[in-house]
């Protein structure tokens, strides 16, 4: 495990015989290990720059989010696709969202 665990993802054999929680699958694994308690202090730490970096961009002026061909998105359905594509938890994006509506 020493080799793994360093972006937010781990084996599947991990998953299948060292999990205390079932798989979420890919998309969702980050944020599912975010939710358990269940990353390393290096992952915690990177994992979270890169969300809270994500959530600012979508938040950048004129931002828009496309979802394959023809499905070309704005505001705040962008932001929540946009969200969800970077696995962001649902604990930092309420934490951030109500930090930006105190800001504002």
């Amino acid at each position: 495990m020493r080799w793994w665990g360093q972006d937010g993802h781990r084996p599947q054999a991990w998953w299948k015989y060292d999990s205390p929680i079932p798989f979420p699958g890919y998309a969702r694994e980050r944020s599912t290990l975010f939710a358990a308690g269940l990353l390393s202090k290096r992952e915690l730490a990177a994992l979270t720059t890169e969300w809270r970096t994500q959530f600012a961009r979508a938040w950048e002026p004129d931002f828009f989010f496309i979802a394959g061909p023809g499905e070309i998105y704005q505001g705040a359905v962008a932001r929540q696709k946009h969200f969800a594509w970077a696995d962001i938890p649902s604990a930092l994006l309420q934490q951030w969202e109500a930090a930006r509506e105190r800001a504002d």
